[in-house]
């Protein structure tokens, strides 16, 4: 009888905005920090890490995170966003 395997996997969704590090997932706008884990690596401290079970929730918190990211209009781009967005995986 073959093994199933369960997997847990969590996201995480953060901007760099003018060198300051943001969590995208939540309302609050503190600054997070880059730490050395000794377990994890290298790792923000303090981000949001969401569990998700499908395509469409992973979708759905992407839809969110966006939402929250630093936009500003420019002369060809009206709602140009301004920050460099990382979505981390964890499986």
């Amino acid at each position: 009888m073959a093994k199933t395997k369960k997997y847990v996997i969590k996201l995480s969704y953060i901007q760099v905005y003018n060198e300051i590090i943001q969590d995208l997932l939540t309302q609050e706008s503190k600054t997070l920090e880059i730490r050395e884990d000794p377990i994890r690596g290298t790792s923000v401290a303090g981000c949001s890490e969401i569990i998700t079970n499908s395509p469409l929730e992973i979708m759905a918190i992407l839809k969110i995170g966006s939402k929250n990211r630093a936009k500003e209009s420019t002369a060809s781009n009206v709602v140009s966003s301004r920050s460099h967005a990382v979505l981390q995986v964890l499986v």
